[in-house]
């Protein structure tokens, strides 16, 4: 009778473990933050159920496949190795596993994930599911696969899903303002002209577009300098823009419209779902120099979109703007050079002192400005002499514009400054035709004097109004 009573006993207990079929779906939905900080994510899933009191020892467990089936199909499946989806047993009927629990790295291979010599436990079986997003391009959308639980585990076929959320989140944002530095005249020579280079990053899990315009038809105009009259409004076409990288499109000239800089394909979700962009705007040396020769600043606001691409899952996702302020800042500057530093007059014929002589000089002075200017002339004193102490009064030559030229006052050289040029427009590389002339009613101040070479140097100077 004691053996019967033991066997009744038992029974009673086998019926109050009985436990319910769990869910058929297994589902993980992974948060934006574990994908863009590439950090592991961990959820406790009821996968299973052991039948009610046995003597349950093992339980194995497989994917179907060693890729993750993607929904869409378009998407790239993911591959379980090496180290997509860890597992681990964590209780067994509500009783936390202390021993005999194998954590693994899910795979296509059966393997051992709980064992014990004798197991009397029944009932629920939660499961820790790591997912590891390193070395994963993360694209929006869900991935499944069947795993196959082996010891007497329902139901013994469970789907797992990890599902994607679709996102484009902005990182470090393109600069408020973005400055090119117009500072010397080198930068207006060069074909290149000046630039500025905008970096900018975003996560995302779908593929991308970048594109760019500006708010504004031209650039706004301010200046504390000198001007004669403000300058035109300038297009802001005037200015170029291109990406850098594998994924950039044709170069652009800035518009209202919003224009690529990226390829039409777009930018692909990638390991790290973190693209890095870096783009520059720039303006040639020949723009430069026929529209932004006034010194001050030229300013227009600029839009960055980012935005998927238009075939790309999902249907719809709102797209993420920067905004951005472009600043053209153009320095106070002046230069004069004097290209033929040589000038010689020869008298030396009756008709030279009949008629005076004239040496023309093309291209004798070459003068850049970015504001209004004078030019001034002078010689280093009021006579030109020779070596052997003769003197000839520098008043005897004028300089003057050669024929053609204009802006160009003639003055009677002096040991004062004249000026030549007076209040002109800021412009760069103008070149001067001069010539030096010994009129015919200055010759008589060369009669009598000893033959030789009388010499003065002569300075040009470049001054504000």
């Amino acid at each position: 009778m004691l053996k019967k009573r033991l066997y009744t006993a038992l029974r009673v207990i086998f019926c109050c473990f009985t436990v319910g079929n769990a869910n058929a779906q297994l589902i993980i939905n992974l948060p934006e933050a574990n994908i863009s900080g590439q950090m592991g994510y961990v959820v406790n899933l009821n996968s299973g159920a052991s039948p009610a009191l046995s003597l349950l020892s093992s339980v194995n467990v497989k994917a179907a496949s060693t890729t993750l089936t993607p929904t869409p199909a378009t998407l790239p499946a993911l591959a379980l190795a090496p180290n997509l989806i860890n597992m681990k047993v964590t209780s067994i009927g509500g009783v936390n596993i202390l021993s005999g629990a194998n954590p693994i790295i899910l795979s296509s291979v059966s393997q051992n994930i709980y064992y014990v010599a004798v197991g009397l436990l029944s009932g629920t079986m939660l499961v820790d599911y790591t997912v590891s997003p390193i070395g994963v391009a993360w694209a929006a959308g869900s991935y499944a696969t069947t795993l196959t639980f082996t010891g007497s585990i329902t139901p013994p076929t469970p789907t797992l899903t990890l599902n994607v959320p679709a996102y484009i989140t902005l990182n470090t944002l393109v600069p408020a303002t973005t400055t090119l530095n117009v500072n010397s005249f080198a930068i207006f020579r060069s074909v290149a002209g000046v630039s500025a280079v905008s970096g900018s990053d975003y996560f995302t899990t779908v593929p991308t577009l970048l594109s760019l315009r500006a708010s504004s038809g031209t650039f706004a105009f301010t200046t504390t300098q000198p001007y004669n009259q403000l300058p035109a409004a300038n297009s802001v076409n005037l200015m170029g823009a291109v990406l850098s990288g594998t994924y950039a499109g044709a170069a652009i000239n800035l518009s209202a419209s919003d224009q690529l800089l990226t390829a039409a394909t777009g930018i692909p979700v990638i390991i790290t779902n973190k693209s890095i962009l870096s783009s520059t705007l720039s303006i040639s040396g020949a723009n430069l120099k026929s529209n932004f020769v006034q010194a001050g600043t030229y300013t227009v606001p600029v839009v960055y979109t980012v935005s998927k691409t238009a075939s790309s899952f999902p249907a719809t996702l709102a797209s993420q703007t920067m905004n951005s302020s472009v600043q053209v800042n153009v320095s106070n500057l002046m230069e004069l050079i004097v290209q033929d530093p040589s000038v010689t007059l020869t008298v030396n014929t009756t008709a030279n002192y009949q008629q005076g002589v004239t040496t023309t000089k093309p291209n004798h002075v070459k003068v850049s400005s970015t504001v209004p200017y004078n030019v001034t002339v002078k010689a280093s004193s009021s006579v030109l002499s020779s070596s052997g102490g003769i003197q000839i009064p520098v008043g005897v030559i004028t300089i003057e514009g050669m024929t053609g030229q204009t802006g160009i006052t003639p003055v009677v050289l002096s040991a004062n400054p004249q000026t030549i040029i007076s209040s002109a427009n800021p412009i760069v590389d103008r070149l001067l035709n001069l010539q030096y002339r010994i009129p015919s009613a200055q010759t008589s101040n060369l009669l009598n004097k000893t033959a030789g070479s009388y010499n003065t140097t002569i300075t040009y100077t470049i001054v504000a109004p």
